[in-house]
């Protein structure tokens, strides 16, 4: 993984972040349903499990390889 010239970059969510389906995936085995919902209504990270990972080389732009794993808090209303 290391021996190309590429720059990797490793983001764990912050807790209290808003969940985002385009860069994070729900492992909460309590909070389910549709990701976009789950974003619509609130929904924050409470523990991050996995981080982002994204790679680029010294001449492109950024790619997401990984998606966050996180474990979610439901919105503040409930």
């Amino acid at each position: 993984m290391f021996s190309q010239p590429l720059e990797y970059r490793m983001d764990f969510p912050g807790v209290n972040e808003l969940f985002d389906p385009a860069t994070t995936i729900n492992c909460d085995s309590f909070i389910r349903g549709d990701p976009r919902a789950l974003k619509r209504n609130g929904n924050r990270v409470g523990l991050s499990i996995a981080p982002a990972i994204s790679m680029r080389d010294k001449a492109s732009e950024s790619r997401l390889v990984y998606l966050a794993e996180v474990l979610l808090r439901p919105p503040s209303g409930c």
